[in-house]
């Protein structure tokens, strides 16, 4: 039984580079989707603490350990789920946005992979992120580190228009 390569990235050419560049999403549209998707989160998010505080667990309390990581397991879940079964959360599908993988599709060591290296970008005040204004494909770490790249989902061509027609009685 042989085992399943997956192909080289495809050399980019200056085609490659124009057809792509213009569907690259800059920071600005992806800081526009992280927004969108923390507003979701933070709904989320504001239902799982009030269940908490509800059950009596407030800092100081043995299980507000517990209650920290649940929510820690809650984003990690929101992000990863989302990118791999759908290649895009709900923020990216207000801002049109979507997510591919270079080599193959969406698979867990990918979004696991792209969950922490944003977190760590994060964490260092953004540089990550910033780092796609200096990429020339406007790749982010998260992006590079795990073998994928956001992309702007194409706008839908034009639907022909069709008669109106009038039903006969």
């Amino acid at each position: 039984m042989t085992q399943y390569t997956p192909p080289d990235k495809p050399a980019e050419t200056d085609e490659t580079k124009a057809r792509t560049a213009d569907l690259s999403v800059s920071l600005l549209r992806r800081c526009g989707a992280i927004f969108y998707d923390w507003i979701v989160i933070a709904a989320i998010l504001l239902l799982w603490t009030a269940a908490w505080v509800m059950a009596g667990v407030t800092f100081g309390h043995p299980l507000y350990f517990a209650y920290n990581i649940s929510v820690y397991l809650i984003i990690f879940a929101y992000f990863t789920l989302f990118w791999r079964y759908n290649r895009r959360t709900i923020g990216m599908t207000v801002w049109k946005i979507e997510l591919l993988g270079y080599k193959r599709a969406i698979d867990w060591p990918m979004a696991i992979t792209r969950f922490a290296i944003a977190n760590i970008s994060t964490a260092l005040f953004g540089l990550g992120f910033l780092w796609s204004l200096f990429s020339s494909r406007n790749d982010a770490w998260h992006d590079y580190f795990s073998d994928s790249c956001l992309r702007r989902l194409s706008p839908l061509p034009a639907q022909p228009k069709t008669p109106h027609t009038e039903q006969k009685k």
